[in-house]
């Protein structure tokens, strides 16, 4: 589907495509939306009226503004976490200190950056053009970070590694761009990852944020691909795009048919919802109808919210797209009581998965006034109360 931010996307040899990254369906790890009401491909939305029993545990987790553990320009930095060899994983990060949700543990700008089309579809004399271009980048590089590159994993190439086999098997997809961040390419898979990576284009910097309390000694890992898949196809896009086999615990527990089972149910309920989405953008709804639609699709985001935090746990950027994907349903209905709601949900999951971001401030402007928001202008109904002239719904009197 499409996005609101950006949540980073890794990239890989053959195809350079945006894979969603998140613990979603859009793979979180997918992009965010944008303000207007986009087409829809495949994430998650809205939620119910039962949020305070849900979301109880989360509410209660400080903001992720008042807790940033570091900035992260240098690879000698603390930065709460270390690179060590692990198991069965080569490198990897483990915590050194406890880090709380929400807690930013690294921001890094890119070492090298390359325009996508460069890196798209590559036969041999493609990648032997790549590898070379790459190659005289890295030269110009500080012998510092020119070791960092070279220290990184190459998936592609047999033997002597290669400029294109390091960049191919490291670069995240960000805005149109191939980029390489080195501490972040040290962030091992997970299908249930308790870290979530977002690049935020103003500031140049790729941020990542914990989903959940991560204790020390705990591996910091993020999600290479989308999350509404079964264990078989995730598998299968690992195999294929990173040459390896996960053995996270959503692939190897004994609970494996339960989690495939969560998990195509949340594509299938994505796939109503991106339905909806179409559909509400061209059509009229009378009072009544907009009260029962309202009511059946906060039903189903109270499902779909009880589901993500089942299998993915308190993952702040899925319930963050959640969120924002019924505050425009909700918008087109013209319900505007439940769709500020939304948007302040939403504001609070956005806060823990990205901080300050710009699209945080996005949500506070939507947050202070629904109605500078595309979906509002949209709705083919009378709003379900009055607005006032602060942009919020005025209180019904007695």
């Amino acid at each position: 589907m499409a996005a609101v931010a950006h949540w980073g996307s890794p990239v890989f040899s053959q195809v350079f495509s945006s894979i969603p990254f998140c613990a979603s369906n859009h793979g979180v790890w997918h992009c965010w939306k944008t303000d207007g009401v986009r087409k829809r491909g495949t994430l998650m939305r809205p939620a119910a009226l039962c949020f305070a029993s849900l979301l109880a545990g989360l509410k209660r987790a400080p903001r992720a503004s008042s807790r940033q553990l570091a900035a992260c320009q240098s690879a000698a930095g603390d930065v709460g976490f270390t690179v060590e060899a692990i198991d069965g994983k080569g490198l990897g990060a483990l915590a050194t200190v406890l880090i709380r949700r929400g807690d930013r543990v690294l921001q890094e700008a890119p070492l090298i950056c390359m325009d996508t089309k460069q890196t798209s579809a590559l036969d041999q004399t493609a990648w032997q053009a790549l590898d070379e271009l790459l190659r005289k980048q890295v030269e110009c590089l500080r012998s510092d970070e020119e070791a960092r590159f070279w220290a990184l994993g190459d998936a592609f190439t047999e033997g002597e590694k290669t400029a294109a086999g390091v960049f191919c098997t490291n670069a995240v997809s960000c805005e149109g761009q191939a980029m390489l961040f080195p501490q972040t390419s040290r962030m091992n898979h997970s299908c249930r990852p308790n870290v979530v990576h977002s690049w935020q284009g103003e500031d140049g910097l790729m941020v990542l944020h914990a989903t959940r309390a991560i204790q020390p000694g705990e591996e910091l890992c993020i999600c290479y691909v989308p999350g509404f898949l079964s264990q078989e196809q995730r598998q299968a896009q690992l195999m294929r795009r990173w040459r390896f086999s996960c053995c996270c615990p959503a692939c190897k527990s004994e609970s494996t048919g339960r989690s495939d089972e969560l998990r195509l149910r949340l594509a299938a309920l994505d796939a109503q919802l991106s339905a909806k989405t179409r559909l509400w953008q061209s059509r009229s709804f009378t009072a009544s109808e907009a009260e029962a639609k309202e009511s059946a699709l906060l039903s189903q985001v109270s499902d779909m919210t009880e589901l993500i935090l089942a299998e993915f746990g308190p993952h702040p950027a899925i319930l963050c797209q959640l969120f924002y994907d019924a505050f425009v349903l909700l918008l087109l209905l013209g319900r505007a009581r439940s769709s500020g709601r939304m948007i302040r949900l939403a504001l609070e999951e956005s806060t823990a998965a990205a901080g300050p971001s710009a699209q945080t401030r996005r949500f506070q402007r939507f947050a202070s006034d629904p109605r500078t928001h595309p979906a509002f202008s949209m709705s083919r109904i009378l709003a379900d109360e009055p607005w006032g002239e602060d942009g919020r719904p005025k209180k019904a009197s007695g």
